[in-house]
């Protein structure tokens, strides 16, 4: 892949996020996206999925005030099957330097 049709945002075997929801109320912001695996799958894989897709959403809930959310995402065919989380915290480290810690 050339360097001039790629960007930070591209990943392999995944498309682009599609931006679902993003909005801002008080110090709390919402980002929900949207993502699908555009790669080779098993034929294992293939036969559990049928003719669906494999996509899933991705929520960030993020308290700008206290520079700390929760991450969550989960399989939008079966949720119960494939889903995960995690906790985001920002730390200034500097000026103009941040460390993220996801745990």
């Amino acid at each position: 892949m050339s360097y001039l049709t790629t960007s930070a945002f591209d990943l392999p075997d995944l498309s682009r996020p599609e931006v679902v929801e993003a909005s801002t109320t008080g110090t709390t912001s919402v980002v929900r996206l949207r993502y699908e695996f555009i790669g080779h799958l098993d034929p294992v894989v293939r036969k559990l999925l049928g003719n669906r897709k494999l996509t899933w959403i991705q929520d960030l809930h993020f308290d700008l005030a206290m520079m700390r959310g929760r991450l969550t995402f989960a399989a939008e065919a079966d949720a119960k099957r494939l889903y995960g989380d995690a906790d985001v915290t920002l730390e200034a480290t500097g000026d103009n330097a941040t460390r993220r810690h996801i745990s």
